[in-house]
């Protein structure tokens, strides 16, 4: 779904150019994650991971409780302290954020691809000339 990170794009800049695909896409797809849609996409990659973890028995992550967030990240006082707050769901956030990802991650391509053609076909298409009466004789 998304790096949550700072510096999403710089990051998506060197692994497109690293696998040679579209930078600018790799960019946009970026822009998907803002600070409207970073919590819940964070809350659901949390919320997946710590499923996933606790479904393999690879580790039993707290429930998450949206209550304690708001009371911790008001005292939060740097940085360090954010850390210190997300720390029990580090790796619920990326085994969510990788599982998501590679689940998205087709349906994007597909979904990107069927839109250009489209895009590309809407674009090509010409208009017929109209026909008059004389022609057919």
């Amino acid at each position: 779904m998304s790096l949550l990170i700072p510096g999403q794009m710089p990051v998506a800049i060197v692994i497109a150019a690293v696998l040679r695909v579209n930078i600018p896409i790799a960019i946009m797809a970026c822009w998907i994650t803002n600070p409207v849609t970073m919590a819940p996409a964070a809350w659901w990659e949390i919320e997946l991971g710590s499923w996933i973890m606790r479904t393999l028995g690879i580790g039993t992550p707290p429930a998450l409780d949206w209550d304690f967030f708001k009371q911790q990240l008001h005292l939060a006082q740097s940085f360090m302290d954010y850390i210190r707050i997300f720390r029990p769901w580090a790796g619920s956030v990326y085994i969510g954020g990788v599982v998501t990802g590679a689940i998205l991650a087709p349906i994007g391509y597909a979904l990107s691809y069927l839109l250009w053609d489209l895009m590309l076909m809407m674009s090509h298409r010409r208009e017929k000339p109209p026909t008059t009466l004389t022609d057919e004789k």
